[in-house]
């Protein structure tokens, strides 16, 4: 796919070439004379919020997840796409996923409907971050549930961001930016109902408290009763609530609460594929062999303090203190074996053939009498707490021909974690002939425990990153470094455990913008990232570190007074000690292995494009190549051309003004089912559709996922099972604002 010669190779040359070609074109158009901010204009503004208001459509002009500081994209070297209030807005999200899959490189990954798992340019990558500081996350089969009410956007910084986010993986991080308390009275209500039961109410409050002009507020509420499109749980509910003061001009002070509990289900539909990749879809899709008591709880609280201080024109500090904690506990039919039998109960083998066993074919379904599965119940019970206490410092100066946007920070993080599993054996089911078991307790036996694990993780970092123009700020140099140092310690009685580790390591960055027309940016970053990794593999030894880097150049693109927001890179991103999960051990553990690298390369590129005021788009192309040392395509990740778009059309004149028309397609290319890529998930594509009319302070929608009905695997796993993607589903909502 790409010449011999390796990206690390010539970075350097490219970062050169793009400064001295930026300074050749851009010398004869720079200004002379340097601009400065007064005062005045400085203070009134956060140098850590990025006001939505600069934005044009859906395209997002500034950011404050790629710099940790709010800055133009157009000077930052990184890719960073923002899914803005406007988008999210339009689109209407249940799962933040709903919206994450409109950016080229994300595609699912989680094996439960509203996982917060999905891969980032070929690694798996975990909604785990609000306001650029790490949040606990669930940890049982699933990895933790966010529901989108208390997010106003997303940013997804693409590539390691170890500099300025500590441990990441290589793919990148999501930052979700929270609700804000804004100066206006705004109150909405939204009703949402549709088909599988689904019920929904959102409520969103903000303004200021009385007639104070320094304190504000907002708060939000969600509840939702519903099941998902297979018949599992899928309740919800949650409040969040902010308080905002400004004791003088300079300083603000705010509060912020959360609580979630969310109920998903752990449900696989019937489907699964053998050797030679046919899929079993002559049994009725809607089929699954769960259990109507099957569920996965998630409840997590959320307190943080945070002051912003502008000490003068140039200089402005941040202190964050947070501390989170959740619990965890899910019950759920693991699937193990699948047999096959005739018409006459002679036994035809399994989907995956051990021994001299035959390949069964899907060929001729008629034959089969019976399709078992063996299965066992599981319940996992378990729960983590997390406080962090983060100090940041920014400034922004002028030193003899240079400008700097500089920004300094030290944080402390404990995370205390607690895991348990019991397991029992449970009843055979068969897809042909299905019998739902509703009494879990008459159908376990062999009950044994395979987890008693607990996890305290202690972690310091202190690190900078200065931005430094020339020029007006027509070339713009980035340099940073980050320390960190990590302990880990692992107890399990169940085997004979008791692990204490510790590790430090330096992560640096070094990137280069060039801006070399009004609008028009060339961009190269090198950047890496270090995570130390606790816990234990399945022979009871601790894991090593993982280390990634990632090279990338670029073109970014601001154009039409900010109508059109575009960026395209091309990178090489590789990661030593990546985890592979391999077959269940007969003690409920899966084995894991610690293997050399992972290489990811290829291309992207996402726009917003603001086309005229009635018509918008939102999308993006990627073709990337993700594999392991052993040249094994790594685990539910498109490989080659994936490409998504989003449009709207708005009736702004004539009988239906208001009314607004939005259509969603994305193509995922095939995956590798598993981690041995033993088996292959083919290709599909789905059509969103979203119908909005506002009427005075009434807006009505109406939103469709997947227009077509299509049917697809959405994700596989080991066995060989295969994943049915969502069905069509409609839902009717109306709000009222004032």
């Amino acid at each position: 796919m790409y010449a011999q010669t390796k990206m690390s190779d010539v970075m350097p040359r490219m970062l050169a070439a793009i400064a001295a070609g930026s300074i050749l074109l851009g010398a004869p158009i720079a200004k002379a004379q340097t601009v400065t901010k007064t005062d005045e204009e400085i203070t009134t503004l956060d140098p850590f919020t990025v006001n939505s208001e600069q934005d044009v459509g859906y395209g997002a002009k500034f950011s404050a997840g790629a710099s940790r500081i709010n800055m133009e994209n157009l000077s930052v070297s990184a890719t960073v796409i923002t899914l803005n209030e406007k988008f999210l807005s339009d689109l209407k999200p249940v799962e933040l996923f709903d919206a994450l899959k409109y950016v080229s490189g994300v595609a699912g990954n989680g094996n439960t409907l509203n996982s917060s798992q999905v891969t980032l340019r070929g690694y798996q990558t975990n909604i785990e971050y609000r306001d650029g500081i790490r949040e606990t996350v669930g940890s049982i089969d699933g990895g933790g549930q966010f529901d989108p009410f208390s997010t106003a956007r997303m940013e997804i910084i693409k590539g390691p961001a170890g500099v300025l986010f500590g441990a990441t993986t290589v793919g990148g991080i999501f930052n979700r930016v929270s609700k804000r308390p804004l100066n206006r009275q705004e109150t909405s209500v939204r009703l949402t109902g549709g088909g599988d039961d689904f019920k929904r109410l959102d409520i969103d409050s903000t303004g200021p408290v009385g007639r104070s002009e320094s304190l504000k507020y907002r708060a939000g509420l969600v509840w939702q009763d519903a099941e998902t499109f297979l018949g599992g749980v899928y309740d919800r509910f949650g409040v969040f609530g902010v308080v905002q003061w400004a004791p003088s001009s300079s300083t603000t002070v705010s509060t912020r609460y959360e609580y979630q509990h969310n109920t998903a289900p752990v449900s696989w539909s019937s489907w699964f594929m053998n050797r030679l990749g046919q899929v079993s879809s002559f049994l009725d899709r809607e089929v699954t062999p769960n259990e109507p008591w099957e569920r996965n709880d998630f409840e997590k609280h959320m307190l943080e303090v945070n002051t912003t201080t502008q000490l003068n024109a140039h200089l402005a500090t941040r202190f964050v203190a947070r501390y989170d904690f959740s619990d965890e506990w899910m019950e759920a039919i693991i699937k193990n074996a699948v047999q096959f039998y005739d018409r006459n109960n002679v036994y035809l083998g399994r989907e995956i053939p051990s021994g001299g066993l035959p390949t069964v074919s899907f060929d001729n379904p008629s034959r089969f009498g019976s399709i078992r599965m063996t299965r066992d119940r599981r319940y996992d019970f378990g729960g983590t707490s997390s406080g962090s206490v983060n100090f940041d410092v920014t400034c922004d100066y002028v030193f003899g021909p240079t400008t700097h946007k500089a920004f300094l920070y030290s944080g402390l993080e404990t995370v205390d974690f607690e895991y348990n599993r019991i397991t029992y054996t449970y009843s055979v089911f068969d897809f042909l002939n299905p019998v739902n078991e509703p009494n879990k307790g008459t159908r376990s036996t062999n009950p044994r425990q395979n987890f008693a694990e607990t996890r305290t993780n202690r972690a310091f970092n202190a690190g900078f990153q200065d931005n430094i123009g020339i020029l007006d700020d027509r070339v713009v140099f980035a340099a940073g470094g980050r320390y960190d140092w990590a302990e880990n310690t692992t107890v399990d009685p169940i085997v004979n455990a008791n692990v204490r580790r510790s590790g430090q390591d330096w992560t640096f960055k070094y990137g280069v913008v060039g801006k070399v027309r009004p609008g028009i940016a060339l961009f190269a970053q090198h950047s890496e990232t270090f995570e130390p990794l606790g816990g234990l593999d399945h022979l009871g030894q601790p894991f090593k570190n993982l280390e990634g880097v990632n090279d990338e150049v670029g073109v970014k693109l601001e154009l039409f007074k900010g109508g059109l927001v575009s960026t395209f890179s091309v990178f090489d991103a590789r990661l030593k000690n990546q985890v592979l999960s391999g077959d269940t051990l007969p003690d409920g553990r899966r084995e894991q292995i610690q293997i050399g690298e992972n290489n990811t390369e290829g291309w992207e590129v996402d726009f917003a494009w603001q086309v005229s005021p009635s018509l918008a788009f939102l999308g993006g192309y990627g073709d990337l190549t993700s594999v392991n040392e052993r040249k094994i395509r790594i685990r539910h990740v498109p490989q080659g051309p994936n490409y998504k778009v989003f449009g709207k059309y708005s009736f702004l004149t004539g009988p239906i003004k208001g009314f607004e028309v939005g259509l969603g397609y994305v193509y995922v290319n095939d995956r590798a089912g598993d981690n041995n890529d033993s088996f292959n998930i083919p290709d599909f594509s789905t059509w969103d559709m979203v119908l909005n009319y506002r009427w005075g302070m009434v807006d009505l929608s109406l939103v469709v996922r997947n227009l077509t009905d299509e049917t697809y695997i959405n994700t596989g796993g080991s066995e060989r099972r295969a994943q049915v993607g969502e069905f069509r589903t409609i839902r009717f909502s109306t709000a009222y604002r004032f």
